[in-house]
């Protein structure tokens, strides 16, 4: 199947390619203005981050681009310097056959990436059965952008509200959302203005050192408390189901209750929404139960805190001063993550769903970024807890990134070897979150249990432990 990035990726490499090969066939030597190839190359490889978004495996084929002007303007240069009027049409720009083989071989050495880590999938939103309602909160200044899926099925639709990663907001978790209103569900999620995608350099010092540094730690802490306002404000207006347009949801979506499926921090907000919500307030919504996706519950990690040295009272000069002294020189010292916090209780039925790696060897102790994660599974106190992972999964998989952006999920994936492929994340992970649902809907209708065994289908060869869970069966293969 060609794949339409493929189509200004073999541009660029016949752009760059002639030039080169020049010397090698005479009937190019009759050809005039290749040397002006490569430069057009360079700007569609340029032209590619902003069609396809930031495409990591094109940048060595960028700056391989960009090596080759810098070459042809030099020679250029040399040429002026010569007064010979530039480029002759004789002339490839390109000091000698040897350079020229080694040149090639290193074409063929950046295009392969970009070609084997092309979508297998465009990343183009759904439109058909979506709304997109903006909603401002003016008491904030903010700007949401509400995104409502409506499911095509027949009967009462329950609500599931995904919060999205912050780094890549809404756009990777479409084709999940969208296989969820497939499934007969009612799902909403939205995308905040100037809070989504923050530096990237950020997420690495987060993902880094978060568990290790309060610096770093305070960063996930920030976005987890987004997340927390975010649902403060958003969850009272789905519970009324009005705006000025009209209502946000048919009459067949269940709105009393609704499902919190967060990414990242949202996952972690959703507990602490949910947390503080319980009791009887009929301005919120009920929350019937929890799924987070590889959350780290940053909030939960202790740091160390600067004990500053008391100066005694009718100190000198000189005494003060060296006590001052010493505690500036302990306020520049890097404070660490010094343990765990309580989770905070919610009552409410919990799927943790994460990476495999989070089943690795001293994964669950404090000081790794599943430490926190691994507290709320072992310490709430009650309600019913699945932590569950897919083999080979890795932080980023359970969305439609495997597909769209294979090569980050290379780069990140699990320990494991990989049981579903690239294409099979957003439907099998939104019929994990279905399946989860399902069976909490039919607890509560006293029909069943909170029960997912070997047999479950979708759950079949997944790494899974479980807590208050009547009989949920421990399964590790």
């Amino acid at each position: 199947m060609i794949k339409e990035i493929w189509i200004p990726e073999t541009i660029i490499v016949l752009f760059l390619l002639l030039p080169q090969l020049r010397s090698f066939f005479k009937a190019l030597e009759e050809l005039p203005g290749l040397n002006w190839l490569p430069l057009l190359a360079l700007f569609i490889t340029a032209g590619i981050f902003p069609a396809y978004g930031f495409r990591l495996e094109c940048i060595p084929l960028l700056v391989y681009a960009f090596v080759c002007n810098f070459i042809l303007f030099i020679r250029f240069a040399s040429h002026r310097r010569r007064n010979d009027g530039g480029f002759s049409d004789e002339d490839s720009g390109y000091p000698d056959p040897l350079f020229k083989v080694l040149s090639l071989l290193f074409l063929g050495l950046v295009l392969l990436p970009a070609y084997l880590f092309a979508p297998q999938k465009e990343g183009i939103p759904v439109s058909e059965g979506v709304r997109t309602i903006p909603i401002r909160d003016e008491k904030q200044g903010r700007d949401y952008f509400v995104r409502i899926y409506d499911s095509p099925a027949e009967g009462k639709h329950p609500l599931i509200l995904v919060i999205p990663p912050e780094s890549g907001s809404v756009p990777v978790i479409d084709p999940v959302c969208d296989e969820l209103r497939r499934l007969g569900f009612t799902v909403v999620t939205y995308s905040r203005k100037d809070f989504d995608s923050p530096a990237p350099g950020r997420f690495l010092r987060l993902y880094l050192k978060g568990a290790v540094l309060v610096k770093a730690n305070a960063i996930g802490r920030s976005l987890e408390t987004g997340r927390l306002e975010d649902l403060r404000f958003l969850l009272p207006r789905f519970l009324q189901n009005s705006e000025a347009e009209g209502p946000l949801f048919g009459p067949d979506t269940v709105t009393e209750s609704i499902f919190l499926a967060g990414y990242n921090a949202g996952g972690a907000g959703a507990l602490y929404y949910t947390s503080e919500n319980r009791g009887s307030d009929s301005t919120k919504p009920e929350i019937s139960g929890i799924i987070t996706i590889e959350s780290n519950f940053w909030s939960l990690m202790q740091g160390e805190e600067h004990q500053p040295e008391d100066i005694p009272e009718g100190s000198g000069a000189m005494l003060r001063f060296r006590i001052n002294l010493r505690n500036r020189l302990r306020s520049l010292k890097s404070l660490k993550i010094s343990g765990l916090a309580e989770p905070p209780e919610t009552g409410k039925p919990i799927l943790l769903l994460v990476s495999d790696r989070a089943f690795a060897a001293g994964a669950e102790e404090a000081g790794s970024v599943y430490g926190a994660l691994f507290r709320v599974f072992t310490r709430s106190v009650s309600g019913p807890r699945l932590l569950a992972a897919v083999p080979g999964a890795g932080p980023l998989d359970y969305s439609g990134i495997p597909a769209t952006k294979p090569l980050y999920s290379l780069l990140l994936g699990g320990k494991e070897k990989k049981i579903w492929t690239g294409e099979d994340y957003p439907a099998k992970t939104a019929g994990l979150i279905a399946g989860f649902v399902s069976s909490v809907l039919k607890a509560e209708e006293g029909t069943g249990k909170i029960r997912i065994d070997k047999d479950g289908g979708s759950w079949e060869g997944l790494f899974l432990e479980s807590r208050n869970s009547g009989d949920l069966r421990y399964i590790l293969e």
